[in-house]
């Protein structure tokens, strides 16, 4: 590759990158399941008698125990 091609090509990633940094500031997250299903969708009625029914499994809290000599003892 010649030396003038490098400029250029790292002036085209340092675009890339800088578009990459400010389109990541716009990155948002949504957790509402209601737009994963179409109106009308018998899953979506289905999942919603689900959550009436057992209410929603998406809210847990994990601990973790840790034991130097192993979990596989009856004691423990």
């Amino acid at each position: 590759m010649q030396h003038r091609n490098r400029n250029l090509l790292l002036g085209l990633y340092g675009l890339v990158i800088l578009a990459s940094l400010f389109l990541l500031t716009r990155l948002k997250f949504s957790f509402d399941f209601e737009q994963f299903f179409p109106q009308g969708d018998p899953d979506w009625e289905f999942f919603k008698n689900y959550i009436k029914d057992f209410e929603s499994d998406d809210n847990f809290l994990l601990v973790a125990i840790e034991r130097p000599e192993g979990f596989l003892s009856r004691s423990f």
